[in-house]
């Protein structure tokens, strides 16, 4: 009876996804930042690194985002490996992007 069914593989980006993050990109190009992304696969999981920077003194932004085997999206600070937010869609990680995504901080 099994032997119909296929398993869905839930661990990886979807083509919507990618255009989002491209999206994301091009917003982050419109104010004057250079921002990349790679797509990396690590233990069977795909994962985006999210580069954000401008072309100052201070270090750039790096995030992680990786997909789950149950099709959840987690954020991580890409530097400390720290947890940042874990949700269903890739919409909802990607509004929890820290400022330093989108903005540096110069210190006076």
């Amino acid at each position: 009876m099994n032997d119909n069914l296929v398993a869905l593989d839930l661990s990886r980006f979807t083509s919507s996804d990618l255009a989002k993050l491209t999206d994301l990109q091009k917003k982050l190009m419109g104010m004057r930042r250079w921002c990349r992304y790679e797509q990396i696969a690590d233990d069977g999981r795909e994962t985006c690194l999210l580069y954000s920077g401008d072309h100052g003194p201070q270090p750039y932004a790096v995030y992680r985002i990786t997909r789950r085997q149950g099709g959840s999206y987690m954020l991580e600070d890409g530097r400390t490996d720290t947890f940042i937010a874990e949700g269903r869609t890739i919409d909802h990680v990607i509004s929890t992007l820290p400022d330093d995504f989108y903005f540096t901080k110069y210190l006076t």
